[in-house]
């Protein structure tokens, strides 16, 4: 199950979010959260302790036209290279799975999901 568009961590939508994803994990969906907040935000705003129960993958960070991937000639999947992508592990946290190195603009990493 994918989660995007608009902003499905806005408070109006969390309670709903964590329900709907609670259903889809007892029925054993991977599922993938689309997120324009950084994960310091997350942290304020819910308990990402649940988030990492319910979502396999987390895409992190606002776009951000000074950081666009095209303009900067920079081969990512998502469009601007502050937005990464967190594989979840449970209660243990996260792992950042794909990103970009912002010292070297090195893409590491990669986006074949498990």
């Amino acid at each position: 199950a994918v989660y995007y568009g608009g902003e499905p961590t806005m408070e109006e939508n969390l309670d709903d979010l964590i329900e709907i994803a609670g259903e889809a994990a007892l029925m054993g969906y991977k599922q993938f959260l689309f997120t324009g907040r950084t994960y310091e935000e997350l942290i304020n705003i819910c308990d990402v302790d649940e988030l990492y129960q319910l979502f396999d993958y987390i895409k992190v960070g606002p776009y951000l036209d000074t950081c666009n991937t095209r303009v900067l000639n920079i081969p990512y999947f998502f469009g601007s290279i502050n937005q990464s992508l967190l594989r979840t592990n449970g209660e243990d946290g996260y792992e950042i799975f794909y990103g970009v190195d912002r010292a070297t603009n090195e893409v590491f990493g990669r986006m074949i999901l498990e």
